[in-house]
C-alpha cells in the first residue's frame, strides 16, 4: 500500500495516547505526519516530550502536551493549546 505523502497538508491532527514509543498512538502521529499534518500529540505523562524529539523533524509541525483527558480543565487547555499553535484542529485521532 502506497501513501500519499502530501494527503494531509495543512490540517492538524490532535493524537492522543502517544505516551509509548510502540504504541498506536505513536504510529498514527508519525503516519499522519509523514503524509503532511501538522500534530499535537498528548499523554498522561511527560515522556510525551520524547515522543515529540522522535517526531520532530525539519519541516515538521509537532506540538506536545500532557493531559490527563478525563479532566475537562486539561481538555479544555489542551485544545486552547492546539489552536492557538495552528489555527485549528482538523482530525482527532483518539487513541485509547
Amino acid at each position: 500500500m502506497s501513501i500519499n505523502e502530501r494527503r494531509f497538508e495543512n490540517r492538524v491532527a490532535l493524537v492522543t495516547g502517544c505516551g509509548s514509543r510502540h504504541g498506536i498512538g505513536f504510529a498514527t502521529a508519525a503516519l499522519l505526519m509523514k503524509s503532511g499534518a501538522g500534530a499535537a500529540v498528548t499523554s498522561t505523562t511527560d515522556r510525551i516530550f520524547r515522543r515529540q524529539a522522535a517526531l520532530d523533524k525539519p519541516g515538521s509541525r509537532i506540538l506536545a502536551q500532557t493531559a490527563d483527558l478525563t479532566r475537562m480543565d486539561q481538555t479544555r487547555d489542551l485544545v486552547e493549546h492546539v489552536v492557538s499553535e495552528f489555527g485549528r484542529i482538523v482530525n482527532v485521532s483518539p487513541v485509547l
